[in-house]
């Protein structure tokens, strides 16, 4: 699945318009580098001939972000936003123990949930944007075993 179609599924499903505002919005991200900020989306709409208050793209970002377009980072206190591929999912687990972070990227495990989506009668669009597994790892369980 394209992010035009999941980003276009996603505002449908809420009742949402698909406006020339998000597709720019939306255009943009696909031409950043992989990281970009806000401030790139703003002078890439400039650059074609539209002028957007920094409200609006943070609002469509923080969609995008919803749909698992692009990922919020922060890095030296700035919102750094990370596009993501769509082609196979990367699943978090996470530690609240010691905050340590795993990424799984396994398309058995999207062809597994799929399945048991389809076997509950749940109708997917074929993508699984984002699971996130938090609990505490062996390490943070001998920690707090000492």
């Amino acid at each position: 699945m394209n992010i035009n179609s999941a980003f276009e599924d996603y505002l449908k499903d809420r009742k949402m318009f698909y406006t020339q505002v998000r597709k720019v919005i939306l255009r943009a991200v696909e031409k950043s580098s992989p990281c970009f900020m806000m401030e790139d989306i703003l002078a890439y709409a400039e650059k074609h001939g539209m002028n957007l208050a920094k409200s609006t793209v943070y609002r469509n970002l923080k969609l995008m972000c919803a749909v698992g377009i692009i990922e919020l980072k922060y890095c030296d206190g700035k919102c750094i936003f990370q596009r993501k591929s769509l082609d196979v999912p990367t699943y978090y687990i996470s530690c609240h123990g010691c905050s340590r972070e795993q990424n799984i990227k396994d398309p058995d495990l999207q062809q597994f949930i799929l399945r048991w989506c389809r076997a509950r009668g749940y109708a997917t669009d074929g993508l699984v944007v984002k699971i996130d597994v938090v609990g505490k790892c062996r390490n943070s369980h001998r920690e707090e075993e000492k």
